[in-house]
């Protein structure tokens, strides 16, 4: 289900960085490639390569084995140079901002970079403030909440997005490329890791970060909402909005709902306030030997809406398996990122809904189309 609205601290955290983004403030991203951590006993783990990436312009830095010292220059001095070289880089750069992943752990980040340092004999240096270094993962996470993507988070994230990543290694396979002396891979890696970073902030401030409960955002009275919790929000609020469709001047002709047709022309109604795109009606890929039509589709975030009326024939184990077969229509569906299913049922014909809910969406999570299921019985 689509995470809870973030706290006014992390909206505001959200906010002044896509202000410092967009009157183009000094951001870069970085990352290192080190040995593996679980290799690491009683020192600071060695370092190979640190890279940066200026958001700005797209270039890239890197100071690594690949391009530090010669072959006859000792590993712990080519990678003295290494660290050197990166904080002399942060030092020239002290105005940016530095947007990370998960560097703010004592045995990966900042501080472990500069403790490493010290460690094989170079001089002390100071890590860039703490206001002014930014965890993505930690960002990501106080917007969507800790589930937005499974473990391994960033490279799971990276492919729901359909981003570009042919060099980067994960886990274990970085620092089995230093076993191997492919110090050139190490850098492609890093490299193109800190590439990733900028990817997923840039999507993240516009509103366009696919995650495993939002398909991205939509901008409504200047801010940024969440489309999944947008139309969430207005299947909540439909019967409110109904009654007061009753109360016309003088009795006037007013739009009655009273089946699954007259609730379509209503949801549309109140999702144009939101979505530029609102399309009804559009037909899925042909499955099972017939073509569907999907109720509405908004593709500025690639999210399909299904709408079902509760009635005598659509009991609970009916209501799955037609949730089963429109996931299989919009797997085929190119365009369709994310589906969301709302169940009027204000006759109460479900007996139990939270539960039926949370058991319909759970089942979808591991689908090709992420599925949000909303009852709405009050």
């Amino acid at each position: 289900m689509p995470s809870e609205p973030p706290s006014a601290r992390q909206a505001d955290d959200l906010r002044m960085l896509r202000a410092a983004y967009r009157s183009r403030e000094a951001i870069f991203s970085v990352h290192y490639a080190c040995q593996n951590l679980n290799d690491v006993a009683s020192a600071p783990a060695a370092v190979t390569c640190v890279s940066f990436y200026d958001l700005h312009t797209g270039a890239v830095q890197a100071f690594g084995f690949a391009n530090v010292g010669t072959k006859d220059t000792g590993a712990e001095e080519r990678e003295k140079q290494i660290l050197e070289a990166a904080f002399k880089f942060m030092r020239d750069h002290s105005e940016a901002r530095w947007l990370h992943w998960k560097m703010s752990r004592p045995e990966y980040g900042f501080q472990a970079l500069a403790d490493r340092l010290v460690w094989i004999g170079g001089t002390q240096r100071a890590v860039p403030p703490a206001d002014r270094r930014h965890d993505l993962d930690s960002l990501i996470s106080d917007r969507y909440g800790a589930g937005y993507a499974p473990h391994p988070r960033l490279p799971n994230l990276i492919a729901r997005n359909g981003l570009a990543s042919r060099y980067a290694r994960w886990g274990a396979e970085e620092p089995a490329l230093v076993d191997r002396g492919d110090f050139t891979g190490v850098q492609q890696s890093a490299s193109e890791k800190v590439r990733l970073l900028a990817e997923v902030f840039e999507r993240l401030i516009d509103g366009r970060l696919q995650t495993a409960g939002s398909a991205g955002e939509v901008e409504f009275a200047r801010e940024h909402l969440d489309s999944i919790a947008v139309v969430l929000s207005v299947a909540e609020r439909f019967e409110l909005v109904r009654r007061n469709l009753l109360r016309r001047h003088g009795n006037r002709e007013t739009l009655k709902i009273g089946d699954e047709f007259d609730a379509q022309d209503l949801l549309r109604a109140l999702l144009v306030q939101f979505f530029d795109d609102v399309r009804d009606e559009e037909y899925t890929p042909s499955y099972a030997g017939g073509a569907s039509r999907i109720d509405f589709l908004l593709p500025q975030t690639r999210v399909a809406v299904e709408l079902k009326w509760m009635r005598d024939s659509l009991t609970p184990a009916a209501l799955g398996a037609e949730l089963i077969v429109d996931r299989a229509r919009y797997k085929a569906h190119s365009v369709v990122g994310h589906l969301v299913c709302i169940v009027f049922d204000y006759e109460g014909r479900l007996p139990n809904p939270r539960g039926l809910e949370t058991d319909l969406t759970e089942t979808s999570e591991e689908a090709d189309v992420p599925c949000t299921v909303k009852i709405v019985d009050r």
